[in-house]
């Protein structure tokens, strides 16, 4: 059985048993697996033949004469090569910073290419607040009287809500609303939720259905680019890193490295 969510299965008589191992293990986050025994995502990052390549993948099935006793296998359709962690920087760091801005101008840029009004999601934090700014530079060259509109939660102080003139939008985040969401939000995304998050963008996308608005723009995905999640520096603080060295950046030594993962 084959689908987008696996709550299509439940009509076609299946019934759900929990994964536990795969609970206990984080297995929806980690692997292919899902909260549910025998039900398993197609792979979104798999590691590929070569060790240094993750691999978005899709399913292939084939079926002789058209019987329903083929076989499904999975192939990559695209993956992205990394080179070794000791290989040497090809670039200096300010060459490295100076081609960040222009890449993310551009790749705001072509999603502006919208045939309907949009919006974009604001945190106050300084992923939203670019993304919102370069947005409005970018929207004021074609009309100088363009206006963003942004829509943030409203326990979130956001610090960028008015950059450019922007219309700031809040929603309204009591807890009472989030606790309300929460259900939903675990039924439309089938996994678990460990915090709030999930319900509050359920909140926040209801908000902008309800005014009208289908594309919307955000500072999500920052936080995996650019290392901003409070696990990362524990990943890298484990060895030593030579590319870093090679940069010049000041780099922890072995005895430091040590204690800040033993505090962590």
């Amino acid at each position: 059985m084959l689908a987008s969510e696996m709550k299509a299965f439940k009509g076609l008589g299946w019934q759900a048993e929990w994964d536990i191992e795969s609970i206990v293990h984080n297995g929806e986050y980690g692997d292919e697996r899902t909260v549910f025994r025998g039900v398993q995502k197609v792979c979104g990052a798999c590691l590929s033949p070569s060790a240094d390549t993750r691999a978005r993948s899709c399913l292939r099935a084939t079926s002789p004469l058209c019987r329903a006793s083929g076989q499904i296998q999975t192939q990559a359709y695209w993956d992205l090569a990394y080179p070794p962690v000791a290989s040497p920087p090809t670039a200096s760091l300010d060459a490295m910073i100076q081609t960040v801005r222009p890449l993310l101008v551009e790749a705001v840029r072509l999603r502006l290419r919208a045939d309907v009004p949009l919006v974009v999601y604001l945190s106050g934090g300084i992923n939203s607040s670019s993304i919102a700014g370069i947005a409005t530079h970018l929207l004021r060259e074609q009309d100088p009287n363009a206006k963003l509109t942004t829509f943030t939660l409203a326990y979130i102080v956001a610090a960028g809500g008015a950059h450019g003139g922007a219309s700031l939008r809040k929603v309204d985040a009591t807890e009472a609303l989030l606790v309300r969401a929460l259900e939903e939000a675990v039924w439309h995304s089938e996994q678990p939720h460990a915090t709030f998050h999930g319900a509050g963008k359920l909140l926040l996308s209801r908000a902008v259905r309800d005014a009208g608005f289908k594309v919307v723009l955000s500072g999500e995905g920052s936080d995996e680019i650019f290392a901003g999640y409070p696990w990362f520096p524990l990943d890298y603080l484990q060895s030593a890193d030579p590319a870093a060295m090679a940069l010049g950046i000041p780099l922890p030594s072995a005895d430091e490295r040590t204690e800040y993962t033993r505090r962590w």
